[in-house]
């Protein structure tokens, strides 16, 4: 059976003659073998997730474009899927599968979080802890799920500043994260994160998953709330 992501090939106990043989030989060898990346950006409406898209869009030539839509972009060799709440609330692990489920994405660029000012979130503390959470709990937990039938899945989470301690001296690093506790205004969000690098990290050592997190300096540009 011969669809998008490849072939399969059945075992059949029936005679087939030659003709028939070196017609399927002729297809296999015929059959580009070669990689084709799914890569899955979630928070895609978010501001780092709108600027990978156009980042993507930018540097990949017109030539190479086969389909280009809002939340997909489609080369010979890759495609690119911006997850919006559209497909799914991350916090709910059946959403969260559905979406693995329809894309199967080799890889994922993890840029969803729940933010709001500091007021709202130093408000509700518990609601943002929890959102935040259960999300990239989630994410990682699917991830590593569904690699035993799609194969290695390589997962990149997005971290913050709000992680380093109030009290950190400048230049800081990443070795002054945990010294000490984050600035009370943000600090439930801060924990989340800060769950989402251990979380990663055990992943990596328990079970040898492609998981990694990244901590920008900081960002901002056009699509900056």
């Amino acid at each position: 059976v011969i669809h998008s992501r490849g072939f399969f090939i059945g075992v059949h106990q029936i005679p087939l003659d030659q003709a028939v043989i070196k017609q399927l030989v002729d297809i296999m060898l015929a059959f580009p073998f070669s990689p084709y990346h799914f890569t899955l950006v979630t928070g895609s409406n978010g501001m780092l997730g709108r600027y990978i898209r156009d980042v993507v869009a930018e540097q990949t030539s017109s030539s190479e474009i086969i389909d280009s839509k809002p939340q997909r972009i489609r080369t010979k060799d890759s495609e690119w899927i911006f997850a919006t709440r559209e497909d799914g609330d991350l916090r709910r692990v059946e959403d969260v599968q559905h979406i693995f489920k329809q894309y199967q994405p080799t890889r994922v660029i993890h840029c969803a979080a729940r933010l709001a000012s500091i007021q709202e979130m130093s408000a509700k503390p518990v609601e943002y802890w929890f959102d935040n959470v259960t999300m990239n709990n989630n994410i990682l937990k699917t991830a590593h799920e569904f690699q035993t039938w799609i194969g290695q899945i390589k997962l990149v989470s997005i971290l913050s500043t709000v992680m380093f301690p109030k009290d950190a001296q400048f230049p800081i690093d990443t070795s002054s994260i945990y010294n000490g506790s984050p600035h009370p205004a943000s600090e439930s969000y801060a924990y989340a994160k800060r769950s989402l690098a251990q979380l990663t990290q055990w992943y990596r050592s328990e079970y040898h998953c492609n998981f990694i997190s990244i901590l920008p300096g900081n960002f901002f540009g056009a699509y900056g709330g």
